[in-house]
């Protein structure tokens, strides 16, 4: 059956310190979400700051929310920016077992996150 409800994706921000935007994803996120998470999530691109994205609200994602998450994450450090996704244990399991972990920067917490990107830390590098 078609559902043509607004999907059930929510995304609100906070600033734990300066130059540090939290983003904070609710609800599902797929591929009928991913255009939405991508243009939420690409307001923050820009404006000179580090962006933690934290998924432990979201019930579920997909490998398409992992390649908004991998563009994000380009596109913040292009800027001189770092990024940080903080997932639960179940989401780095995911990520490990799709061969990102290598590539996505993930956190388990948000104050490690917070931590990382004011440090700094970026893909490749020692987290």
């Amino acid at each position: 059956m078609f559902d043509d409800s607004e999907p059930d994706l929510s995304v609100t921000t906070s600033w734990p310190r300066d130059e540090v935007v939290v983003a904070s994803v609710n609800g599902e996120a797929d591929i009928g979400t991913a255009q939405l998470l991508n243009e939420l999530l690409g307001r923050l691109v820009g404006r000179g700051n580090h962006v933690v994205v934290d998924l432990t609200s979201v019930r579920f994602f997909d490998l398409t929310t992992i390649r908004v998450l991998l563009s994000l994450q380009r596109s913040v450090e292009q800027t001189g920016r770092a990024c940080v996704v903080v997932l639960d244990a179940w989401g780095r399991r995911v990520v490990t077992l799709a061969g990102l972990g290598h590539e996505l920067v993930v956190s388990a917490t948000v104050a490690d996150a917070v931590e990382a990107v004011s440090r700094g830390v970026r893909s490749g590098a020692p987290r």
